[in-house]
């Protein structure tokens, strides 16, 4: 079994979507339930023993960073580092910036505003720490996913392709 003990969050992007709620505070730190988002997010981690975090950051970084700092104050069993990403140039430029936090060692990855339910996180975690696989990948079915990406998989659902933020209704898989 594999130790993992790293996860990489992103957390750099704006949310054009959610209009003025956005203006003032990335979407990660918007309230769910009391807490911001990206809380949720590190505490469903923790609980399957991941222990140190690198939050890539970009809109309104500074927020974003001040709230790595509290909450690791909160959390002293949790080590919580952030990085900029400068240029706010996808998926893989985030996932560029956080290269030296986890070049040697697995890791999970998530997106710092994308919430499951709170007992997926150890399953998502267990299943990645039992496969030999180099990349494992929840998703979840949509209508259309141009607000996400297409995940395009074989019939053995290894993926095979991704669309990030496809047209409306061009994809061929849900």
């Amino acid at each position: 079994m594999r130790e993992i003990r790293k996860a990489i969050l992103l957390a750099a992007g704006r949310g054009v979507r959610l209009g003025p709620l956005t203006a003032d505070t990335p979407k990660t730190l918007l309230d769910i339930s009391g807490k911001p988002m990206l809380s949720h997010i590190i505490e469903g981690f923790a609980l399957t023993g991941i222990e140190s975090f690198i939050i890539v950051t970009g809109y309104l970084a500074h927020q974003v960073e001040d709230f790595g700092r509290r909450f690791s104050a909160d959390h002293p069993e949790l080590k919580i580092e952030t990085v900029r990403q400068h240029e706010l140039n996808g998926t893989a430029g985030a996932m560029l910036c956080a290269r030296s936090f986890a070049a040697r060692d697995d890791f999970v990855f998530g997106w710092g505003d994308i919430l499951m339910d709170r007992e997926n996180y150890p399953r998502f975690v267990k299943s990645a720490r039992e496969t030999s696989y180099d990349l494992l990948l929840a998703v979840n079915r949509t209508r259309d996913p141009c607000r996400g990406a297409a995940v395009y998989v074989d019939w053995q659902m290894r993926v095979q392709r991704l669309v990030e933020k496809p047209p409306p209704v061009t994809s061929t898989t849900n």
